[in-house]
């Protein structure tokens, strides 16, 4: 795997991750994982390390997902999610567009993943589309006349945009509107 952009993936990356940690923390509704959180499904076939996701408290109580230890002795120490998060964020880079765009999307919804957010900011305009789950595979979610989006997993509206800060450089900011 060669390096991630840092703009236009590691920026995008850190603005929905601290967003959406600020609210998980607020409403203390579960955890948030960025990279290196290995998730595996097996009946999905797939292991992989999203950019960024949320696993709900409820969705571990209900054993959907298990956390597999690192060691026995060692309380609180993991080395990855065994079954599905409720909500992913994936930053589209230019080595992994079919996997992030194809093969990814299908085995997320094999394994149970109940919302995918696929954000691509390597062009103009950003591209930000979120995706619920139905009974057959994810379904597009519509913007309303602002361009925000309606998350069904974590239930505020969302927007994301890209401008320039003082010294030029691409900003990303995701609005959230309750």
């Amino acid at each position: 795997m060669s390096p991630e952009d840092l703009v236009s993936h590691g920026s995008v990356k850190t603005e929905v991750s601290s967003v959406i940690n600020a609210r998980v923390k607020k409403f203390e509704s579960g955890v948030v994982f960025i990279d290196s959180s290995r998730d595996t499904c097996p009946d999905a076939d797939l292991t992989v390390e999203p950019d960024v996701a949320y696993l709900s408290h409820s969705t571990v109580e209900s054993g959907l997902l298990e956390f597999v230890p690192r060691t026995s002795e060692k309380p609180d120490r993991y080395i990855e999610m065994d079954g599905p998060p409720d909500w992913i964020a994936e930053s589209i880079g230019g080595s992994s567009v079919g996997k992030d765009t194809k093969r990814l999307p299908q085995k997320y919804f094999l394994a149970g993943v109940r919302e995918l957010w696929l954000i691509d900011a390597r062009k103009q305009p950003l591209t930000f589309a979120m995706d619920s789950r139905d009974k057959r595979g994810y379904l597009p979610a519509a913007p309303d006349t602002k361009g925000f989006f309606h998350s069904k997993v974590l239930d505020p509206q969302y927007h994301l945009e890209r401008r320039r800060d003082r010294k030029g450089w691409p900003l990303y900011e995701l609005h959230e509107r309750t």
